[in-house]
């Protein structure tokens, strides 16, 4: 049977690939960084919406039947979770940027503030998300789940006012809040205070102006994209709701009775999308998650310290499967060092110019050298001793001793001449 989706599989293959970038994004060390706690939310929410899309998208791409339900009871929790912990993310992200902004210290000094910092990140990034889509959302939740032809399991929350309260009402107003509080402190900073700022960047290391800029820009980023999405995506399921009920009003809570009984779960094909207007909704819910996770690793994943942080770990990876790419440096430079040979350089001198291939100075010095010991050898030779062979002399030695006769030759001149005047 066909894919109802057209493009199949172009989205699963793109939530896949997102999905393993978020991993390398989570092993990079600039991401785990103290500081940069909401970054690091960030790609694991992100990841995990990513592989929830495309586990459902190749499961139910031809098809809404009720199946995995153990799979869809963790999918649509962590879903929902995601769907609240990516913007809590954000907000952390430009909380400690709005700190760095104001000229304040990277990390507390205080051990206690430090702590503290710690646990509000954690709770805001974490621990509140898993609430959301734990005890809150099973206030409210109206079925077990519901299947949607070629998107799979999500969550089903019932549609009153205490749903919209307790769980729909966090995605758009959690990075409206990081846009109304810490932004416009943020574009201050920046505008009146820029000089101060380059300053409070050089002065600590910890956080360069550059991996400040990316950050802000992906939570930048974050925001325009999250705040449209999740409000729209808000505002046409109170609209459906609305139609549901052939325009009565909304109840506050149907009553926990009414809510869980027949408690089960339901399904729908391709074509109850369409009639619902909701297709436009699911893909743009669907594409905006490995659209941020591509946006993300080209802010972060591509920079020097992020590649130098892959190569650690891909080296670390292969030597635990017996593989060095990379061999030890000290055992090369043993093995190569033991096979140098240290020898004396001859001097080679040209016949016809006297010219050797060592520096001047060095053939000065070795040419006075010669030429005392060849005129010791000349001394020895007037005396009656056996002169060696020029013949079987080194080429260098030949040289010498014909210098040494032209200047006999011309000594012996000189004296006759001396004698006839």
């Amino acid at each position: 049977m066909a894919a109802a989706d057209p493009t199949y599989p172009f989205l699963p293959l793109m939530c896949i690939l997102a999905s393993v970038l978020m991993l390398c994004m989570l092993l990079n060390g600039f991401v785990r960084q103290k500081w940069n706690n909401g970054v690091a939310f960030l790609c694991f929410w992100i990841m995990v919406d990513n592989v929830i899309y495309a586990i459902n998208t190749i499961v139910w791409a031809d098809n809404f039947e009720l199946k995995l339900y153990i799979y869809c009871d963790i999918a649509s929790r962590l879903h929902l979770a995601s769907f609240v912990g990516e913007p809590a993310a954000t907000f952390i992200i430009i909380r400690r940027l709005s700190s760095i902004a104001s000229l304040r210290v990277i990390e507390p000094l205080d051990k206690e503030a430090r702590r503290k910092s710690r646990f509000v990140e954690w709770t805001v990034g974490f621990v509140f998300p898993l609430v959301v889509a734990g005890p809150l959302y099973y206030v409210v939740q109206g079925e077990r789940f519901q299947i949607s032809e070629c998107f799979g399991c999500q969550e089903a929350v019932a549609l009153d006012v205490l749903g919209i309260l307790l769980v729909m009402m966090w995605g758009p107003l959690i990075p409206l809040l990081s846009v109304t509080i810490y932004y416009p402190r943020i574009a201050w900073t920046f505008y009146f205070h820029s000089r101060n700022l380059n300053h409070f960047f050089s002065s600590n290391n910890s956080v360069p102006r550059r991996s400040y800029l990316r950050a802000l820009a992906l939570a930048s980023v974050d925001v325009l994209v999250t705040i449209p999405v999740n409000a729209t995506n808000l505002a046409l399921t109170i609209l459906w709701g609305c139609q549901q009920r052939r325009g009565s009003s909304e109840p506050f809570y149907q009553g926990w009775v009414f809510v869980h009984s027949g408690w089960g779960p339901v399904s729908g094909s391709y074509d109850d999308l369409r009639q619902q207007h909701s297709l436009t909704q699911a893909y743009f819910q669907y594409w905006s998650a490995p659209v941020l996770a591509f946006v993300i690793f080209g802010l972060f994943g591509l920079t020097y310290e992020a590649r130098a942080s892959y190569r650690r770990t891909f080296h670390t990876m292969a030597r635990r499967f017996g593989w060095n790419p990379i061999p030890n440096c000290d055992q090369d430079m043993h093995l190569t060092t033991g096979t140098i040979r240290f020898v004396r350089r001859t001097p080679q001198i040209s016949v016809d110019t006297g010219i050797g291939t060592e520096p001047t100075s060095a053939i000065c010095a070795q040419h006075d050298t010669e030429a005392q010991a060849a005129h010791s050898e000349g001394a020895i030779t007037t005396s009656g001793t056996a002169q060696p062979d020029p013949e079987s002399a080194p080429p260098d030695m030949r040289v010498d001793a014909g210098f040494e006769e032209d200047r006999a030759l011309n000594d012996s001149e000189a004296a006759g001449a001396r004698t006839a005047t």
